[in-house]
């Protein structure tokens, strides 16, 4: 069980990474970010975001096509928990 939730996280943050470091170079710019992923990954997010221990992740329900909005703030703030 451990080995999955962290291979989900590297996989999660391989991407945002990316992502994050596209945001600092394009910040003067003020752009958005649309980022289409399944819903493990917005529930792992929102998980971390508000603390829920990743075992209890799959209990976040989000409706399916919901736009879900981070901030690079709170991106980097996730990032840093690990």
């Amino acid at each position: 069980e451990g080995e999955s939730y962290q291979m989900v996280l590297e996989r999660l943050f391989q991407t945002l990474d990316k992502i994050m470091e596209q945001g600092e170079q394009d910040k003067a710019e003020d752009k958005d970010v649309l980022i289409v992923t399944h819903g493990a990954v917005v529930m792992t997010l929102i998980a971390m975001k508000d603390n829920i221990p990743f075992e209890q992740s799959h209990t976040i329900f989000v409706k399916n096509a919901t736009p879900v909005e981070f901030t690079m703030a709170e991106l980097e703030k996730i990032r840093k928990k690990l």
